[in-house]
């Protein structure tokens, strides 16, 4: 049975501190900073809250539970002891739990650590939501149901390049539900050119859609030659009939065209409904087949 004390000091040297397991942060240059930025703050008022420190059932050594930062920022200043809630014979289920509800009170957790920290808890029984108002993911991280299963499902998708730019901050939640919509060797492809492109959401929605409808299912990179909203050319233009250059002597109304559609947004596009979106993808094909026939 769990047990709960109050320690004001107790021992670190009890503690194995290198035992990470709860520990939720990913970027450790900025968890560093923090750390750094609160020894100065524990030297000048001491460490108001305390961390969690549990001996798990089954095991010998206390761990931390929650509180790494301010653990790491007292051991660094070189005290011995820390004020501490102290937990006996702690289920893990239970130690995800505290540490969960303590991230979101102290914890400035990246999307892609509350992402890995809603499946951790996912994984071990917590529901998304509870009817009876106990413990859920949408109450401890005060997400909606729609956001925490949006998460789960970006976790669930097998692209490591696609978690590792949303760790990064290169991509965030609504570009990941649209490649979540494809293949992953189709998302790997074009993950790179969405970030170096800086495209919203809306943008990679209609390039991918354009280029899948139009790319023989063996290729899944986006050709370079046809760049025109999301490559809808079934051939490649040459260099030197392109829309971006087209000469206006050659065809005047095509020119004219071009500049029209280089001005287009895919925010308009957008509004234009589904059969209106088919209606000129056929167009832009067709603009670009006369093209490449010059």
């Amino acid at each position: 049975m769990t047990t709960f004390t109050v320690d004001e000091a107790f021992p670190l040297a009890r503690v194995n501190l290198a035992d990470q397991r709860f520990m939720s942060r990913l970027d450790k240059d900025a968890w560093d900073t923090q750390v750094q930025a609160l020894m100065v703050e524990i030297e000048q008022q001491g460490l108001l809250a305390p961390v969690g420190i549990a001996r798990l059932a089954g095991e010998q050594r206390y761990v931390i539970v929650y509180g790494f930062t301010r653990s790491a920022a007292v051991a660094r200043l070189g005290c011995t002891t820390i004020r501490a809630n102290v937990y006996e014979d702690l289920a893990e289920t239970d130690a995800r739990m505290l540490n969960a509800g303590d991230n979101a009170w102290h914890t400035q957790l990246t999307d892609w650590e509350r992402a890995l920290q809603l499946r951790k808890l996912r994984e071990i029984g917590i529901p998304v939501d509870s009817a009876n108002g106990g413990p859920s993911l949408t109450r401890i991280f005060s997400m909606s149901r729609r956001t925490v299963f949006n998460w789960l499902r970006i976790v669930e998708y097998d692209v490591p390049a696609l978690h590792q730019a949303i760790a990064e901050k290169k991509l965030g939640l609504q570009h990941a539900l649209v490649f979540r919509d494809y293949d992953p060797a189709i998302s790997a492809a074009w993950i790179d050119r969405c970030i170096q492109g800086e495209w919203s959401s809306r943008d990679l929605k209609l390039r991918l859609s354009a280029a899948v409808d139009e790319t023989p299912e063996d290729q899944t990179a986006p050709p370079e030659s046809a760049t025109l909203h999301g490559g809808l050319a079934s051939q490649p233009m040459p260099a030197s009939a392109t829309l971006h250059g087209a000469d206006e002597s050659v065809h005047p109304q095509l020119s004219k065209a071009g500049r029209w559609l280089l001005q287009v947004s895919s925010e308009q596009i957008e509004q234009l409904g589904p059969e209106a979106q088919q209606q000129l993808k056929t167009g832009l094909r067709m603009v670009l087949e006369v093209i490449a026939s010059m």
